[in-house]
């Protein structure tokens, strides 16, 4: 039942608490004011503060022996002259009121004084109208005047020192309950308005991690959900942005760092032919693989864009089917530019008749990576060890080499590894690296097929 009335729109919560704040006011005053008679009885034991009947009847009993009750026909104003002292008895919240026992005629009468005072008349006149009389307390006595007897009638608003007060407090208590329910709701939706206007400040300021409290079904709550939905949204495309630029640096880098390999590897050949170091029947060969290195940097240059899937989850490669040969050429120049290099390469190839599927300029990218970082970081006094052997389904490149122990203030951002990493993994395959205090090993794993 809560749970629905909390999902109600705001103007059904207005309705439905004014009715439940009206009745339960009305409920209040019900239990105030029948708590009236223990107050007024409890507030009459004070001494004189409540009209003391007997004691009072007792007086009147004794005092109207001194007086004469003027004759029937007398005029009410003659009345009360002759008995003005009689008719003194009464204070200014008692009234009295004069008739002939015998004959019942009314002769004459005392009004109570507090009734003609404008300040307190008024409230006990719309006291006595809403409470109907409740305040006022009426009783008769019989006395004896010198010539005559006589019935007094008396009329006694002491009662109306506490009981229409008090009804005045009971009605302020339940109207001021009442404002109370309904500024206590108005409060906390000004409240739930606030903590928005904070969080979209909070928003606006850069900060979109905190999410906005849950407020209900109603307009303040659609309000905050749907901010809490722009939160997200706007932080998802912040992030996508940041990812984005990182990826196109990435980019960037990576480029620079592939296309420096092959040029690398390009003016390494060239030194050499200009140096006449290479013996003359290598000399064709090496012209030949110049060529292969330009080809394989205009090939990259073209798949410019496709660098950038490396660092998307959603890249796809094309392959092409090629045999295990191709992988073991790629090895054996990278080893012949190493020994070019000065390190000594210690080379062991399986021969297999295997195939495997991948994209043959990313294949050569792998090995360019991974023999660069030799070239940048590797100890020429210690052998280049490479493996390849066909292990049930995969094939597998194991290259270890010692490092160098001046690498500390070589520059490295391991894009190149990364990228190597990324690039094994769009085949499917896999590539550790593991790097001891002065051994460098990669081991490199492609799935193939026997034919």
């Amino acid at each position: 039942m809560i749970k629905r009335i909390q999902n109600q729109k705001l103007r059904t919560k207005m309705l439905l608490l004014l009715l439940a704040a009206a009745v339960l006011s009305i409920l209040l005053f019900a239990f105030l004011w029948n708590l009236q008679p223990h107050f007024w009885k409890m507030v009459g034991r004070i001494p004189g503060f409540d009209l003391d009947q007997e004691a009072f009847e007792k007086t009147l009993q004794e005092e109207a022996g001194k007086y004469t009750l003027p004759e029937t026909g007398s005029t009410e104003q003659d009345a009360e002259e002759q008995l003005k002292g009689f008719l003194d008895l009464a204070d200014a919240y008692t009234g009295m009121a004069v008739y002939d026992e015998e004959s019942g005629w009314y002769i004459c009468s005392t009004y109570p004084s507090i009734m003609d005072q404008l300040v307190f008349g008024s409230p006990i006149d719309v006291g006595y109208r809403m409470t109907r009389g409740k305040g006022e307390t009426f009783f008769q006595t019989a006395v004896s005047f010198q010539n005559k007897d006589a019935l007094i009638n008396i009329t006694s608003y002491h009662a109306s020192r506490v009981v229409y007060p008090y009804f005045f407090f009971c009605l302020a208590a339940s109207i001021l309950f009442f404002l109370f329910c309904i500024l206590a709701f108005i409060r906390r939706k000004m409240d739930a308005v606030l903590q928005i206007k904070e969080e979209v400040l909070r928003m606006a300021s850069g900060d979109l991690t905190h999410s906005l409290p849950d407020f209900g079904e109603d307009e303040i709550g659609i309000l905050s959900e749907e901010l809490d939905h722009l939160r997200l949204t706007l932080d998802e495309q912040i992030r996508q942005e940041t990812a984005s630029r990182q990826a196109n640096q990435d980019l960037i880098t990576t480029m620079s760092h592939d296309l420096r390999t092959p040029l690398t590897i390009l003016r390494g050949y060239l030194e050499v032919l200009q140096l006449k170091k290479a013996p003359p029947a290598m000399q064709e060969e090496y012209l030949e693989r110049c060529l292969q290195k330009t080809d394989d940097i205009k090939n990259m240059t073209d798949k410019m864009f496709e660098y950038a899937l490396i660092y998307e989850e959603t890249e796809q490669i094309d392959p092409v089917p090629m045999k295990i040969d191709f992988l073991a050429q790629c090895l054996n120049d990278n080893c012949d530019f190493l020994q070019l290099a000065g390190f000594t390469v210690q080379l062991s190839l399986a021969e297999t008749d295997a195939y495997l599927l991948g994209d043959n300029i990313i294949l050569k990218r792998i090995f360019h990576n991974l023999f660069s970082n030799i070239l940048k970081y590797g100890d020429k006094r210690k052998p280049v060890q490479i493996v390849s052997e066909m292990d049930a389904q995969t094939f597998k490149v194991t290259i270890q080499n010692g490092i160098r122990q001046d690498t500390a203030n070589i520059e490295s951002n391991r894009i190149g590894l990364q990228s190597a990493e990324k690039m094994a993994e769009l085949h499917k395959g896999s590539l550790y690296v593991f790097q001891g205090e002065d051994t460098y090993s990669a081991v490199l794993r492609l799935p193939a097929e026997q034919i």
